[in-house]
């Protein structure tokens, strides 16, 4: 039986809520300063070749991206349904926030552009959180190669972040979570596609402000409160920040309106990390105001 070529790190059923009516969408390609000549289609963008390809006992194995289309089957409906259910009461529930979350989760650790902070992350967990059961099993594993195994880790330390968000006890704190329709195609995808006020590490990290376009005129947002606003002003740093933040592509439906981004993109670019963070302080600010 043949394995996984082409492993996608964002999947094609999301990749599809920012496509237009005929499936496709246009691609800036952030290293090389340039949208991509021809329309793309889902299945063209946002895979690497055996991402997640691991070799176990000289024979190369796909068990890794079959975890991960688990994962995606899980989530997929809650995905879908917030994207296009009119009554957003409906999908404002905690069973679909917490599969978004858990859907937010593994996108951070199995996306190439946090492929060395997770690195760094994995040695820090190693170190603090030697009870979880991941580096138990990873230590019996000595006959796969420190690259793989760090592959496997991927899959194991969103399990091990959720199993600790069980244990929290919130006191009857309400979480600000929202999904918010902006009834027309206004965000761009990123292959890094959630704007995090700061980089998560415990799972309290993931439960505070966080801006992710679930489709092109859509976003999930956990809030600080209940008053919120999102002008226009917003709309254009969240497209900027999520090319800026991407570790090589971002789409949008319309070439002509991403040209539009782009052009602003490049006089945006140089800004130093400092002023970027300050940048993003002030949206979530004026967000949650």
């Amino acid at each position: 039986m043949s394995i996984s070529v082409k492993d996608h790190y964002l999947p094609e059923f999301f990749i599809s809520g920012f496509t237009d009516d005929n499936g496709i969408f246009w691609v800036y390609d952030k290293i090389e300063n340039r949208i991509i000549s021809k329309p793309q289609t889902k299945a063209m963008r946002f895979y690497e070749k055996k991402r997640n390809t691991i070799t176990v006992e000289s024979k190369e194995t796909d068990i890794i991206e079959k975890l991960y289309q688990k994962i995606e089957d899980l989530v997929k409906n809650s995905i879908i349904d917030s994207r296009t259910e009119e009554n957003l009461d409906k999908v404002e529930n905690f069973k679909n926030v917490g599969l978004i979350l858990i859907f937010i989760i593994y996108t951070y650790w199995r996306i190439p552009k946090n492929d060395t902070l997770n690195e760094k992350l994995l040695r820090f967990y190693q170190n603090n959180k030697k009870d979880w059961d991941s580096f138990l099993k990873l230590s019996f594993m000595n006959n796969i190669s420190i690259d793989d195994r760090i592959k496997i880790a991927k899959t194991y330390i969103p399990v091990e972040i959720i199993k600790e968000a069980i244990k929290i006890k919130t006191n009857g704190e309400k979480q600000n979570y929202k999904i918010v329709d902006f009834k027309s195609p206004v965000f761009l995808i990123s292959d890094n596609p959630v704007i995090f006020s700061k980089n998560p590490v415990e799972y309290v990290d993931f439960q505070k402000t966080l801006i992710f376009p679930i489709c092109k005129s859509r976003i999930f947002a956990l809030l600080e409160n209940t008053n919120f606003t999102f002008d226009e002003e917003s709309i254009k740093l969240i497209n900027l920040l999520l090319i800026y933040q991407a570790e090589r592509y971002v789409g949008f439906h319309d070439r002509k309106t991403l040209e539009n981004i782009v052009e602003s993109f490049n006089h945006f670019k140089n800004i130093e990390q400092e002023i970027i963070n300050e940048i993003k302080k002030q949206l979530f600010e004026r967000i949650n105001h």
